[in-house]
This record gives structure tokens, C-alpha cells and sequence, in this order.
């Protein structure tokens, strides 16, 4: 009976999501411009998106080092299917299914796989962040407002590296903060906080190697490099040509749209 009605809610839901996504929308008109595309990009866009895949899995493994040892082929299936439900539910609910299906069959705890894509998050928002930036000195005569977030994209990302470099090396400074903050929480719910805090600084081990963090940094740029493309070829196909510079842009837009 749950499973029918977790059934019955998955399709209420991506039903209504649909429906709202495609309310007002011209069919007559979208065909004609759907019709109007080049096709011939579709196998280089498709190959490039099995690269971009590829490349997550891989990433993910690394990641997943302080959790355990996999290979790429025990981590792709769940994350594939993780993705599917990105694409079939709001919210991005797609990850919390990724999380669940993955730490059951290998008997991982559900923190600790929560707190590994929570790190992945990290690497994909740098090198979105770093290419948003990238685009402006790429773009001629950007608008004010472009430049404005790119020094913000600037201190965000300042930010995110000096908050990783305190939980990689003056944990003590979280566990004090930790501690205080447990104090003032009813029950088990500070000693709860201080596990959570134990699985963060875990799952963030990985990351004091320089050489596997330039490493992964630079496997996370390449990654949305390739996503830049495939946006240039997507606007390619409909008779839209732009600079590197604007797919850049564009690439990054989307994706924070899409986190948020």
C-alpha cells in the first residue's frame, strides 16, 4: 500500500510540474521550431554527454575514498538513476533517491553519502563560480552587472575555500563551536550535531591532499567545460552562434538556477 501511494505521489507531483512548466506554451509553435534545428550536432552533443557523465562517476569515486573503496561501475547506476529523478521531480529529489539506493546496497551510512555529494556540490560550484568569472574578461564591453557578480563570485568563492581549509585543518575550532551550540539543544540533539560534525570533517580528509585537490579541481572544470559546449551546440543548432564567452555565462547561470 505505501509503495502505490509513494507511487501515486511521484506521478501527482511530476504531473502537476509539467503542467506548470508547460502552461501557455504554443505547441504549433514549438514544433516548427523544434522542426527548424540542426540535428547533425546530436551525436557530438550526445558523446560529450556521456563524457560529462563519465567524468562525474569518476570524480564521485574519489570523493567516496574516506567511505570506502568503489569503482566506477558500482557507483554510475545510482547516480544515473539520481539524475532520472532530477529530471522527473522538483527539487532536485533525484539526489535524495541517489543517497538512499546507494548507501543501502553497500550498507554505508545515509550521512556519509549525503555528506559526499555535499563535497562534489562544492567542486561543481568553484568551477562554475571560476568560469562565470572567466567569462567576463572573455565577454567585450560586459554590462556593469555582469562585472558586479563577478567580484561577488570573486568573495564567494574566497569564502568557500577559507571555510574548507578550516574544516580540513582547525577542526578543533568547529568542535568548540559545536559544543556550544550542543549545549543549548533539548536531548540527544547536541550530541547529534557533534556525529554530523564528525562525518563532515571525515568526508573532507580526502581533500588534504594538494595534489588530489588540484586534481579534482581541475576534472570539475573540465566536466563544465564540456557543459558549456554542449550549451554552444545546442544554440548552434538554431542558427544561434556565440562566443565561448557567453556559452560560459550561460552555462554558469544555468546551473546555479538549477542548484537553486
Amino acid at each position: 500500500m505505501k509503495k502505490i501511494i509513494s507511487l501515486i505521489s511521484v506521478i501527482l507531483v511530476t504531473g502537476l510540474a509539467l503542467a506548470y512548466a508547460l502552461w501557455d506554451v504554443d505547441f504549433s509553435e514549438l514544433g516548427q521550431l523544434l522542426s527548424g534545428g540542426d540535428y547533425r550536432v546530436l551525436l557530438p552533443f550526445l558523446a560529450i554527454l556521456v563524457l560529462f557523465y563519465w567524468m562525474k562517476a569518476v570524480r564521485w569515486v574519489l570523493i567516496l575514498r574516506p567511505v570506502g573503496t568503489f569503482t566506477r561501475a558500482q557507483v554510475t547506476p545510482s547516480m544515473v538513476i539520481g539524475f532520472a529523478g532530477n529530471n522527473l521531480l522538483p527539487a532536485h529529489l533525484g539526489e535524495l533517491i541517489r543517497i538512499v539506493i546507494f548507501a543501502r546496497k553497500y550498507m554505508k551510512p545515509v550521512s556519509s553519502i549525503t555528506i559526499s555529494l555535499l563535497v562534489e556540490r562544492i567542486f561543481d560550484l568553484v568551477a562554475i563560480l571560476s568560469y562565470y568569472a572567466l567569462s567576463i574578461v572573455l565577454i567585450e564591453a560586459p554590462p556593469e552587472s555582469l562585472e558586479i557578480g563577478a567580484w561577488l563570485v570573486v568573495v564567494l568563492l574566497a569564502g568557500i575555500l577559507v571555510s574548507i581549509a578550516i574544516v580540513l585543518y582547525r577542526p578543533d575550532l568547529l568542535h568548540w563551536l559545536a559544543n556550544r551550540i550542543g549545549k543549548l539543544l533539548p536531548g540527544e540533539a547536541g550530541v547529534r550535531l557533534t556525529d554530523i560534525l564528525d562525518n563532515i570533517i571525515n568526508a573532507f580528509s580526502s581533500l588534504k591532499s594538494p595534489t588530489l585537490v588540484l586534481y579534482m579541481t581541475a576534472w570539475s572544470m573540465f566536466k563544465w567545460g564540456l557543459m558549456a559546449v554542449m550549451i554552444w551546440l545546442s544554440l548552434f543548432a538554431y542558427g544561434t552562434s556565440v562566443s565561448p564567452g557567453i556559452a560560459m555565462i550561460l552555462m554558469a547561470v544555468l546551473a546555479l538556477a538549477a542548484a537553486v
